[in-house]
Order: C-alpha cells, then structure tokens, then sequence
C-alpha cells in the first residue's frame, strides 16, 4: 500500500472520528435543552371501552388537553443525550381526568426517543422538531404519525444538587401497603388517576 493510500485512510478516519464527535456534542445540547419541565399540548389520547344501556361495546376516543412533563438527565448531568421522565397527560373530558406514565428518553443522531417500560404501546421516536432554547418551545411531530404537537418551557434546573434533595425528600415515598416507590409530583391535582402502580383507578363518575 503506497503511503498516500495510507495517510488517505488515516484522513478518512479522522473525518469519521471528528463527525461522530460532533454528533455526540450536538446530541448533548440536545439533552441539554430537552432537560427540565414542559407544558402543553402533547397530543395524547386514550380509548376507554365500555357497555351502554343495550349491552353494546362501545370505544371512544378522548383527547388530552394538556400534558405536563419533566425530563431528567442521566445523574443529573445536564449536558446528557439521555435520562427518565415523567409525565402527566389531563384531560376535560372522559372517565378519567389525568394519566401518568414513566419513561426513558435518548437523543441519538438528532433523533429523540422515548421509551415507555411500562406502556410500551406508547413507544415512539419525535421527528422534525424544533427547540428554542431562547424562547423555550419545543415543537415537532411522532415518528410514523402526523400528530405533531407543542410545549412550552415552564422550569429549568440547573442547581441538581437541590432538585436531588427535593426528589428524595419529597417526590418519593413507600406505599403503606406495598414495597412500591410511588411519584408524588409537586404539581399534583385533585381527581383520579391511572399510574403504573395503581392500573385499576376508579373512573370519575
């Protein structure tokens, strides 16, 4: 192999090295800007089935009309491209007036995942977003749908040494009744809820 071929290859190498570099950095930011506390519209839904009057099955279909959710970096590291999350979809209308689920999150290549353990049903990649960080928006759309949807900054945090403490301190707590670490988020509201720990939520009436 002549020596020209070599240092073609050892540019070649280089290149791939310094490309996968600057995908990890912007991978980063991503995380970066992702980490901390969201409001708005998500585009989630829910099918409630149930029987009318007659005995008829019937499916329908309702619409969030909010979502709170806060996503974490991976030991509170904010330049992270991954972490877990929380979120709280309500809703106005339907037997149940709030859902709640956990999830992981990464950004791989540009591209943001999340990953449902528990419904993985939900399991989805988001696509051809925007994040301005100097305005705190963060809009796009779900990989393999249209549904796009809009959030609204509403909490940075950068002190993690006292988001830590408010975790362990407040957030977290031990069933009465189980060994079963239950999310006790600050931003709680009265009504039902459906969380992975309590499947069976009486509906409202």
């Amino acid at each position: 192999m002549s020596t020209l071929s070599k240092i073609l290859q050892i540019a070649v190498l280089a290149c791939i090295v310094l490309l996968q570099q600057a995908c990890v950095e912007d991978d980063e930011k991503t995380g970066s800007i992702l980490s901390g506390e969201w409001y708005g519209d998500f585009g989630m839904c829910y099918d409630y089935t149930y029987r009318n009057h007659r005995g008829d099955t019937i499916t329908e279909t309702f619409l969030s009309s909010d979502t709170h959710i806060i996503f974490y970096p991976k030991h509170g590291n904010r330049y992270s491209d991954n972490g877990y999350g929380y979120q709280y979809d309500y809703y106005r209308y339907g037997p149940y007036e709030y859902k709640f689920y956990y999830f992981d999150w990464h950004v791989n290549n540009g591209i943001i995942s999340l990953d449902y353990p528990i419904d993985p049903e939900l399991s989805t990649d988001i696509l051809d977003y925007r994040m301005d960080e100097s305005v705190g928006i963060f809009i796009g759309r779900f990989a393999g749908s249209d549904t796009r949807f809009t959030l609204r900054k509403v909490s940075e945090y950068l002190n993690w040494d006292e988001l830590n403490s408010i975790i362990r301190n407040n957030w977290m707590s031990v069933a009465n009744d189980a060994n079963t670490e239950v999310f006790q988020p600050s931003f709680s509201i009265e009504g039902n809820v459906v969380n992975p720990w309590n499947r069976f939520a009486t509906p409202r009436e």
